[in-house]
């Protein structure tokens, strides 16, 4: 786990790291991803670096999956590996966090809709139990209205991976309430959504993700470098939050495929200090906008409403911020 993280990426914006990059062939999307193209994907975002997960590890393939993530991580220094786990064995997953955790792993997807799993299986209950007591981070697929609850009240630190723009109310009291509650910015493209959640929760919970190749990672990093929030925000949510929570190193490198130093004064690294509001600095419900600018009305809650982003090709879900 080599990848390193700074400020600067691709010219005008923060560096990126990816929390959220598929590796291997999606069943229901047709989709096929190598580390190869990964990487090309990220040289195209202008990205430093991202996280890995295995397919093949989620359907029933689980040890040889996560090895094919190993393997990925040792040979490309910008990938940076996680483990996946299967919710409908919980032996077989307490034993893989055992195994990967041993050589260094630091962060586990969970994907209850894909597997079936209800919140109130003791399976993951369990799972997430463990998790939390070894400090290990939980990247958690699925409606975040849905899927929080065997996470409460452990101190876990999460990742809700399909956070939506239309949920923002239930994740900012979900994240008031857990302090070790994140999520990623794959959904969250909607008119103000990272400067909403910037001002009430922080942009300390906030990653750059984007299910790449499964969904479009343009209009994610686009958001974000045309977004509002302040320079030191923008690199907490790029990479500098991936940094603290995946642990990497916070020293000058390079985005992917440019061969040539990052630019930018402060690695992101160490940009949290005054990056994010204190409770007295955060706003109420309903001034969520910059101050002269009105607040955008809110989304009608409902499957007739479009999602905020399209796959890049058609994945089957019950309702916008599904699992994949």
């Amino acid at each position: 786990m080599t990848a390193t993280v700074s400020e600067g990426g691709q010219g005008d914006g923060p560096a990126l790291f990816d929390c959220d990059l598929l590796l291997g062939r999606h069943p229901s999307s047709a989709t096929e991803s190598s580390p190869a193209s990964l990487l090309a994907r990220l040289a195209d975002l202008g990205a430093i670096g991202g996280l890995v997960c295995s397919l093949r590890a989620a359907t029933l393939q689980l040890r040889a999956g996560n090895d094919e993530a190993l393997a990925a991580a040792r040979e490309q220094p910008s990938l940076v590996a996680a483990g996946t786990l299967d919710l409908r064995d919980p032996y077989a997953s307490l034993a893989e966090i055992e195994r990967l955790a041993a050589v260094g792993v630091r962060a586990f997807r969970l994907l209850p809709d894909a597997q079936h799993t209800p919140p109130t299986a003791p399976g993951l209950r369990r799972i997430a139990r463990e998790l939390a007591a070894r400090g290990l981070i939980a990247l958690v697929e699925g409606d975040l209205r849905v899927v929080w609850p065997p996470f409460a009240g452990l101190d876990a630190r999460v990742v809700l991976l399909d956070a939506h723009a239309y949920h923002l109310g239930d994740l900012r009291l979900l994240c008031e309430d857990e302090p070790g509650f994140h999520a990623s910015t794959r959904q969250l493209v909607g008119p103000d959504s990272l400067e909403r959640l910037a001002a009430t929760v922080g942009a300390d919970r906030l990653l750059f993700g984007t299910a790449s190749p499964v969904f479009d990672a343009e209009p994610v990093a686009l958001r974000l470098r045309r977004s509002g929030l302040s320079r030191a925000e923008a690199a907490l949510i790029g990479a500098g939050n991936a940094a603290r929570l995946f642990g990497l190193p916070a020293t000058p490198g390079a985005a992917l495929g440019t061969g040539e130093a990052s630019s930018g004064a402060a690695s992101v690294g160490v940009a949290s200090e005054g990056a994010g509001p204190s409770s007295e600095q955060r706003r109420s419900a309903t001034d969520y906008g910059p101050p002269n600018r009105p607040a955008p009305p809110l989304p009608q809650l409902g499957r007739s409403n479009p999602p905020v982003q399209q796959a890049a090709k058609p994945v089957p879900a019950s309702e916008p911020g599904g699992a994949r």
